[in-house]
């Protein structure tokens, strides 16, 4: 067995969909039985312009090159919308720098992104990181399944061939240690509904339909369930602004509810799958943010995407079901929304139904998530 020293830029803290990515995708490193990991997390955060703790000059090139490999993300992180950076992302490496790692590098199931806006500038540095990168490095890249090829296919179609669509590695999340051992109360009759809500990114967000507005949508769907049926409600938050729309719902829900049948979701710092623990609870997920629905598919549970943001709707696209989601800023949001929650309400075959079709989906994730696993090793074996 090979022992392989890595470092892996990625973030670590914050948000619980990046942690429950990393933990999905470290299960799977472990089936790699030629290779034995030894993974030291760096924070992208730290190098962001804001925060400037670190930048990615020589020493950081010299610290990449103490190790064997050299894995960044996954995460949304090469957003084309930072003027001030090299590349236009946050990864705001010159090429110069780039060209001095001699390290392998595995873009590990990148986001790439236009929607926050872009620039011919921006566009064009971005195509001498890739021209370098494909050029200078051994580089395996990957960007995962959420519309990011697309932007390739866009900007950069010169490059197409080399990039790999794969599977957020959040779609593995069920096979992780502490989740699969995490067994739910069959003596206990409760049933529970999640619903996931963020208030982030306002501004594109709520382009059409403002927040309180779509609150109130929402709320009024909740209390329908909660008056129809014996369904208990958890309201999961994922980052910490996410504790904002929660708090603007429980404002809006009957107090007795509130006191007997609806329950937050914690965010423990270092315990960050004690909340995908409660998604297991859960006979379906009406989720917001991308992790949200990734890691609930990835459990078994039906979603229903309540979505606001362009690369979450294009993830329910390249799976192949469009038909479980609603774009918030669509006219007809509110119609669908109520279809799909009267459906919950007054079918009782609905969820089993929903629950085969994404087994079904969930399958078809694992063969690619595997098929990725092994053109890794590959790669690994070529270059090490």
């Amino acid at each position: 067995m090979k022992k392989i020293k890595a470092l892996h830029l990625a973030s670590f803290a914050g948000n619980i969909g990046d942690i429950a990515n990393h933990q999905s995708f470290y299960h799977q490193l472990r089936k790699l039985d030629e290779f034995s990991f030894e993974i030291e997390e760096l924070e992208i955060r730290d190098f962001y312009k804001v925060n400037q703790i670190r930048k990615f000059d020589e020493d950081f090139v010299e610290f990449v090159n103490q190790h064997d490999l050299f894995i960044i993300g996954g995460g949304n992180f090469f957003e084309l919308c930072w003027d001030y950076s090299l590349t236009g992302t946050t990864f705001d490496i010159s090429p110069e720098f780039l060209k001095k790692i001699k390290t392998p590098i595995f873009i590990n199931a990148i986001g790439i992104d236009d929607n926050k806006g872009t620039s011919d500038l921006n566009i064009e540095k971005f195509k001498t990181f890739l021209d370098t990168i494909f050029k200078h490095n051994d580089v395996y890249f990957t960007v995962r399944n959420d519309g990011s090829q697309s932007i390739i296919n866009k900007y950069f179609p010169e490059h197409t061939s080399l990039i790999s669509t794969v599977p957020d590695w959040g779609f593995g999340l069920d096979e992780v240690e502490e989740l699969k051992a995490y067994k739910t109360d069959n003596n206990n009759n409760t049933k529970s509904i999640g619903f996931n809500i963020a208030i982030d990114m306002m501004e594109l967000r709520y382009k059409k339909l403002n927040y309180e507005e779509f609150l109130e949508s929402v709320t009024l769907h909740i209390n329908k369930v909660l008056k129809e049926t014996d369904y208990n409600i958890i309201l999961f938050p994922h980052i910490q602004s996410d504790y904002v729309p929660i708090t603007d719902i429980l404002k809006m829900i009957n107090i007795n509810f509130v006191r007997k049948r609806i329950s937050i979701a914690p965010l423990l710092q270092g315990k960050e799958l004690e909340s995908f623990k409660l998604y297991k609870d859960c006979d379906m997920i009406f989720g917001m943010r991308f992790h949200a629905n990734v890691c609930a598919i990835a459990l078994g549970k039906p979603t229903y995407g309540i979505l606001s943001y362009i690369k979450h709707n294009q993830l329910y696209d390249e799976i192949s079901m469009p038909h479980r989601k609603v774009d918030i800023n669509e006219v007809n949001f509110k119609t669908k929304l109520a279809s799909e929650v009267d459906r919950l309400i007054s079918y009782n075959s609905s969820l089993n139904e929903l629950v085969i079709e994404y087994q079904s989906v969930k399958d078809n994730l694992n063969k690619e998530m595997k098929k990725n696993l092994l053109n890794f090793r590959d790669f690994l074996k070529e270059v090490l």
